[in-house]
């Protein structure tokens, strides 16, 4: 995620939403660069970790009493690897805030910059 804030009071006015950020995320910009400030914070891997799913497969077709074809499926549960990623940033709280805000994205304008520290803090 990439946060612009105002230079003078922190008011955060827009985003670029993402947990990795290349080349042409770093060339983006949004207002006048002698008003506006960035925070980029990119997200690293914690790695793997393994859950269980369950999903439906079909197992073969039968006739329905319309003569249609109806698919006979059974529910499977299966073990499928996914990849664990964290924000980049120092403090387990500002952590918890990019994670809830990741969740819903619109929640960061309840938050601004400090100036001092370049940490969200809420209005």
């Amino acid at each position: 995620m990439i946060i612009f804030y105002q230079k003078s009071d922190g008011k955060i006015i827009g985003t670029i939403d993402g947990r990795v950020h290349g080349q042409e995320h770093a060339n983006m910009w949004i207002g006048d660069r002698d008003k506006i400030d960035r925070l980029v914070i990119q997200w690293i891997s914690k790695g793997q970790k393994e859950i269980e799913i369950e999903r439906e497969i079909e197992i073969g077709k039968e006739i329905d009493k319309n003569g249609f074809f109806k698919p006979i499926t059974k529910k499977v549960k299966e073990k499928i690897k996914t990849a664990e990623f964290e924000p980049n940033i120092i403090g387990k709280d500002q952590k918890e805030i990019i994670i809830a805000i990741d969740k819903n994205p619109i929640s960061i304008y309840d938050y601004k910059i400090d100036l001092k520290t370049k940490k969200l803090i809420k209005k």
